[in-house]
């Protein structure tokens, strides 16, 4: 168990480094949900920083759902849903990483920090992780839709947009609760 899942870990940083595609990854139900439970914890764990547990469980499930569903209907109106497992276990894989990876950066920026010498190396960084998640999901979504990498960019892009404009009203409500 052990082994497979260092295996797992391996693969998902190879996508993000762009060395694999999503095709890469076997076609599981388990895996998918494993990756997609991953995916809604490092969630919940980054907005937990900025928000009550409440509402970053709620941000963090709402987001995962929201992101599965336009993928879904991204591959379906492409005539390619049958990619949808591998493609979404790719991005919640990825998207893990990411999240991981920023937590300890929000902690840092955190209320009480301010004196914290080092703040715009660690918003530098921010940005930094930002920009290679956008390049990650735009390698994912170029190979899931058998398309450029320009396209697979603007696809990363509206998904990224989406995304924020379904989730700004269920986080406003819950930063004015």
């Amino acid at each position: 168990m052990r082994k497979a899942l260092l295996a797992l870990l391996l693969a998902f940083l190879q996508i993000c480094l762009l060395r694999r595609r999503p095709q890469d990854i076997p076609a599981s139900r388990e895996l998918l949900y494993l990756s997609l439970l991953t995916y809604t914890l490092a969630s919940i764990g980054l907005a937990a920083g900025a928000q009550s547990i409440d509402a970053a469980t709620l941000a963090g499930v709402a987001e995962t759902l929201v992101l599965a569903a336009l993928v879904y209907a991204l591959l379906y109106f492409r005539g390619l849903a049958q990619r949808w497992p591998q493609t979404m276990t790719a991005l919640a894989g990825a998207g893990t990483i990411f999240s991981v990876l920023s937590v300890p950066l929000f902690l840092a920026l955190s209320p009480g920090t301010d004196a914290l010498p080092g703040r715009t190396a660690i918003y530098l960084l921010i940005i930094v992780l930002l920009i290679w998640n956008v390049a990650v999901v735009a390698h994912i979504l170029r190979h899931a839709l058998s398309t450029s990498y320009g396209t697979g960019l603007i696809f990363a892009l509206a998904l990224i947009w989406l995304i924020a404009v379904a989730l700004a009203p269920l986080l406003q409500e819950q930063a004015f609760s």
